[in-house]
């Protein structure tokens, strides 16, 4: 293969994907699986909650 994607390294812990190098059909792929399994998740009461309680917290740290 001779453009294998991999993970670069950086001065933190957290490797980092070059994503421009993935073809733009896969990135859509990508996302839409993402975005349906976070809309499922949403289904969940709790994880709805969870999430507004974030959201709360957060708007408490920015005054």
């Amino acid at each position: 293969m001779a453009n294998k994607l991999k993970a670069v390294p950086t001065d933190s812990t957290t490797p980092v994907l070059d994503t421009s190098k993935i073809p733009k059909g896969e990135r859509l792929n990508i996302g839409q699986v993402i975005f349906d399994a976070v809309q499922h998740e949403f289904q969940n009461s709790t994880v709805q909650a969870d999430y507004e309680r974030w959201r709360a917290e957060q708007a408490m740290r920015r005054g």
